[in-house]
């Protein structure tokens, strides 16, 4: 998350409003990915949804932390 910008992204959040928010997280930055989804979800009226293999590993952590809302574990390929 060197490069992300996460002011730029919160003023875009509070822009657009968006319903559903879809990401992967990465096991480098597990840690800061985790605490930035979790304050998108105390701060936001955004379900927050996780995929890929390192959210898939550790779902029932961050489900029990409360870090997002979902975690999709099958066939996230096939979301549209």
């Amino acid at each position: 998350m060197k490069n992300f910008k996460i002011k730029l992204f919160t003023v875009l959040l509070q822009k657009e409003n968006p319903k559903l928010l879809i990401s992967n997280i990465s096991l480098p930055s597990i840690e800061q990915n985790l605490l930035f989804f979790k304050n998108i979800k105390n701060n936001f009226k955004v379900k927050t949804i996780l995929i890929g293999p390192i959210a898939k590993l550790f779902k029932k952590e961050i489900l029990k932390e409360g870090y997002v809302d979902y975690i999709i574990i099958n066939k996230e390929e096939l979301m549209t």
